[in-house]
This record gives C-alpha cells, structure tokens and sequence, in this order.
C-alpha cells in the first residue's frame, strides 16, 4: 500500500517505476495525509490517515512549489492496518553540528577542489554538498581526496582541467551504423509477488556486450585510421610502438592544414590547431 497526499501528476516519481508498482499489486491512496502512527504493545499496528484536498485560492501554501503543502486534511479520518511502514516524504541532509561552517546556507560551501570556502583544512561532498547520486558523491570523494593529499603534503591544489563535452555535431555520425538500444524484458506480476525478484529483468551477457559495441568514442580515438587513409599529405601514421593514450601522429612539417582528418574523424577526437612548437 502507498499513501500519497497528491493526486497522481504531483507524484515525485518515474512513470515506470510506478506503473510497474501497480501491475504488481500495489493500492495505492492519492491525496491521503498521514496523522499517526498506530502501535500494539510496541508494534506497528497501522496508520491513521484523512482525505487531502486543494487549498483555495490564496490560502497560505496553495501555490506552493513543494506539491504536498498545496493540500490540506479535510474529512474524517480512517485507519490503514500495517504491520510496517517506511517513510519516504523527501530527501535532504542532516548538517546538525556543520551550522557553524555553512555560511547561512542549507549546505556546505566549497571551492572546485571541495574545500569548504573560508576554511584551509576543511573538505566536504556528495550530499554535503547537494542531493545527488551515489556516483556523483563518489566522484566528489575522490577529487576530494586528491585535494586533502595535496594539502597534506604542502603541494598546490589540484588543477581543475575542464573537459569538454563532443557534440554529435562535431562527430562523422554517417560512419556508425545505426542499431537500436538492447530492451530489458517484463516477466508476469505474479511471479514477483511475494518475493524480491525484479519485474524488469537485466541485460543478457550478449545484450550487454552489443550495447558496448554501440558506443560512439565521443571525444575519443577507437583506431579508425579514417585520418590515416584520407590524409593527402601523409602527414597521418600510427605510432609504431602505439604508447597509452596515443594511436596516430601527426607530423606538422608535412601537416599544410585542409582540417580533412578532422572532418573524416568519425568520434570528434581531433582538434585543429598549430601543433606544438609552431
């Protein structure tokens, strides 16, 4: 059973997620406010609810951002049995003891090295921060890491290298085939039903290594030799000892700047430029 206190479109959540909730068996009461929590000898025993309904017009919280204030209990109250109830009425994060280093603001301040602004020895991320996901907060931790060693060790902080974003428009696209996205498929409600298997199962092997075969290299080198074959001046070859990082080399006495490599690069690697020492 869920319990909401909007109707269906001021629900916060994924259409699928919650169509697949439904096929599943859920009940679900829209507009429903909770008012208690009911217990027997220590146990959950249900929870005590009324209707919900709009606030009128110029009613404090009727036009509120936050969907939930929009409403308020009206009716009589009713009781849901439950023998467990899971509260999940929005994210925030918990800053008790940090109010001293926020800065009048709801979370903490950092510089892109993630040390707290005003503070030399202080270093925060992930939720701290904002509300986020779990790989955001981790890649937070690690640039934070990074910077705490520097620190540590009295060496400068970090550089912050910006890595832009390669366009489709900037990529040869007409050089990929095109190949639909792999579905993940549905099994029967039914059989989900009193266990903790998904409905929606999870790639195949086989799906998972024909996703990965999809993937374009945006901004990145796969070893096309697009440049190496179309390049009029031969200025294009392959390293021979093909080190780390680097599959082609240009040599700039040859290189006369027609941008062809460029135009022929099917994943947007190359940057047209003066090459180094020119």
């Amino acid at each position: 059973v869920v319990v909401s206190g909007v109707p269906r479109e001021d629900m916060a959540c994924f259409d699928n997620e919650f169509d697949d909730a439904v096929r599943e068996g859920t009940l679900v009461h829209f507009q429903t406010g909770a008012l208690e929590v009911l217990s027997d000898e220590g146990r959950v025993s249900g929870l005590r609810c009324s209707p919900m309904e709009r606030k009128a017009k110029g009613e404090e919280g009727w036009n509120s951002p936050v969907p939930f204030l929009r409403y308020r209990h009206s009716g009589e109250p009713f009781i849901i049995e439950a023998d467990m109830i899971v509260a999940s009425i929005g994210q925030a994060t918990d800053m008790e003891g940090f109010e001293s280093v926020q800065n009048g603001s709801s979370w903490l301040q950092v510089d892109r090295n993630f040390r707290v602004r005003g503070y030399d020895n202080l270093f925060g991320g992930g939720d701290a921060i904002r509300v986020d996901l779990i790989t955001t907060a981790v890649g937070h931790g690690r640039k934070a890491a990074e910077a705490i060693d520097a620190f540590v060790n009295g060496e400068p902080m970090p550089g912050n290298v910006y890595q832009e974003v390669t366009k489709a428009r900037n990529q040869d696209i007409l050089y990929f085939l095109h190949t639909p996205p792999a579905q993940r498929s549905m099994i029967e409600p039914e059989v989900v039903k009193g266990n903790h298997d998904e409905l929606l199962q999870p790639l195949t092997g086989e799906q998972v290594r024909s996703e990965s075969e999809r993937c374009m290299s945006c901004g990145l080198c796969f070893d096309c030799k697009q440049c190496v074959s179309f390049c009029p001046q031969e200025a294009v070859s392959r390293f021979r000892d093909n080190p780390a990082g680097e599959k082609v080399y240009t040599d700039y006495s040859k290189c006369v700047g027609c941008h062809i490599c460029s135009l022929v690069c099917p994943s947007g690697y190359i940057q047209m430029g003066m090459g180094e020492g020119l």
